[in-house]
């Protein structure tokens, strides 16, 4: 079956609130004066109007209204011209003078950083949109994933944390990522969303309903933000705003939200910043196929018609050169389109389509990889996929998985039922 998420046919003109240079506000983020709303797609991208949509810019991401029928949409579209629609934000998109900083230096610093994050919400943002809806998080909150990983699925911070959310294993793990030798689901893209839906959740139920602060908190810990609240003469029993407590968070966290409104302010419409965007012309879409057994990556490739670095690049949380040892059946994903030759072309292979199981060794004194290799007539580079190291490092007591060891394993297809999957393409903003 394909599964494909709705989305709105249209695209909302949005409208630019533009105001006096405001000082910190000290109560929830909101402005201090009145504000004259301007229709922004009317203006040409002058170098004025872009100063003032720097300056000042506030933008609303949420429709106020309801999700229209496709039929509906059509009529819209006809008349958005003559009457642009209102939309709002859950979370306060405020524009201050850290704000404006922010904007001004990711303008004049990272305009190609810019384009290539606004390339990849097209590609992104339809799956976390629909995540983000059916786990009932605040849409406006995918813009954190750019501010983390630039949405790439594979970064890895200095500090271990990985994939486009930046979990730390603990963390990852506390959401039910699985995160072992074999697998880091923290690089999968769509499961590592749905993690990072259900964690903001949590954090806004700690910071009784604060998104500033639960958005500062993705960054700190309870802890950290505890100490904040404390020094700035505030107590969590009765949380205050972010704004209240800035000055007392450590520097990145205070940079942090800042930043997040600034991403969200940018890339949610580039075209009113000057920004040039690419259209990369992809869409998140592939086939599933759920296979039991050790089944290589180089198999299930050929398979599929399609290359190694492609699979990969659709599988990354797969750590390994084969499909895990597992009990069940792994959901692999394969271009979207081959199921049916990959099935044709895994049955015609069926009986060659085992692979070696493994056998265990415990590293003694004097032992490198290369002799543990040789001694049991494997290459080092086996070792090194099949127990997950990258270096040559190994220690006294350590249990080495040895490939081609204790019999064979039968891969095997848990399933003939066809699943496609496309999330589609971003039709409104931001």
């Amino acid at each position: 079956m394909r599964l494909k998420p709705t989305l709105p046919s249209f695209v909302p003109i949005l409208l630019l609130t533009l105001t006096g240079c405001s000082s910190l506000p000290s109560g929830h983020g909101e402005a201090s004066h009145p504000a004259e709303v301007v229709n922004a797609s009317a203006m040409p991208p002058s170098t004025h109007v872009l100063e003032a949509l720097v300056r000042d810019a506030v933008i609303h991401s949420r429709p106020s209204y309801p999700r229209l029928a496709v039929q509906d949409s059509i009529e819209i579209e006809e008349e958005e011209e003559a009457l642009p629609l209102t939309v709002s934000t859950t979370i306060p998109m405020t524009p201050n003078r850290i704000v404006e900083r922010t904007i001004n230096n990711y303008l004049q610093n990272n305009r190609t950083v810019l384009s290539i994050w606004a390339a990849r919400s097209r590609i992104y943002f339809p799956m976390i949109e629909q995540i983000f809806a059916e786990e009932d998080v605040p849409d406006e909150l995918k813009y954190l994933a750019i501010g983390e990983s630039g949405l790439n699925p594979t970064a890895v911070s200095p500090v271990g944390a990985k994939g486009m959310w930046q979990f730390m294993p603990a963390t990852g793990r506390s959401e039910g990522l699985r995160i072992d030798n074999w697998v880091d689901e923290r690089l999968d893209p769509e499961l590592a969303t749905r993690a990072a839906a259900q964690h903001l959740k949590k954090l806004n139920a700690d910071y009784d309903g604060r998104w500033h602060l639960s958005v500062a908190g993705y960054n700190c810990s309870y802890r950290c933000i505890s100490r904040a609240v404390t020094r700035s003469g505030y107590s969590m029993d009765d949380a205050p705003s972010y704004w209240d407590v800035v000055n007392h968070l450590p520097e990145e966290t205070r940079d942090f939200v800042p930043k997040f409104i600034a991403i969200a302010l940018l890339v949610s419409n580039p075209e009113e910043y000057g920004i040039q965007v690419e259209d990369l012309g992809q869409e998140l879409a592939y086939d599933v196929v759920y296979v039991k057994g050790m089944l290589s990556l180089e198999a299930a490739a050929r398979m599929a018609g399609t290359d190694l670095p492609s699979l990969r690049k659709l599988n990354p949380a797969v750590l390994r050169s084969t499909l895990p040892d597992d009990p069940y059946p792994y959901a692999l994903k394969i271009p979207f389109g081959t199921y049916d030759s990959f099935v044709h072309n895994f049955n015609l292979e069926a009986p060659e389509a085992t692979t070696p199981g493994t056998g265990e060794y415990l590293v003694k004194s004097g032992d490198t990889l290369g002799h543990i290799a040789r001694q049991h007539d494997v290459s080092v580079k086996e070792l090194q996929l099949v127990n997950g190291i990258s270096g040559h490092l190994i220690k006294i007591g350590q249990k080495l998985q040895i490939p081609g060891q204790e019999g064979m394993t039968r891969v095997e297809l848990a399933s003939n039922e066809r699943q496609s999957i496309a999330w589609g393409r971003t039709t409104s903003k931001p």
